[in-house]
């Protein structure tokens, strides 16, 4: 009887044990998705504020090919 009291409590406490695990080990998940995602969105932001410079370099090259066409053009006239 003793030794199935003690196998009881055993069990029980493994179980315990286990279930702490998984929660620990689901906030550790949680806290690595947290780190992702921080460093997706860093990444995002820098990504999408090199393609606005590069939209303004080629505005600049635009116009500066527009100014360009104007003064050929001006000088075949």
């Amino acid at each position: 009887m003793k030794n199935i009291f003690l196998f009881i409590i055993t069990i029980g406490l493994l179980m315990t044990s286990c279930k702490n695990h998984d929660i620990s080990k689901s906030e550790n998940n949680k806290e690595l998705e947290r780190q992702i995602l921080k460093e997706l969105r860093l990444e995002l932001k820098q990504n999408l504020d090199d393609i606005n410079s590069n939209i303004e370099a080629l505005i600049i090259s635009k116009n500066a090919n527009e100014i360009i066409i104007s003064n050929m053009e001006n000088k075949i006239s």
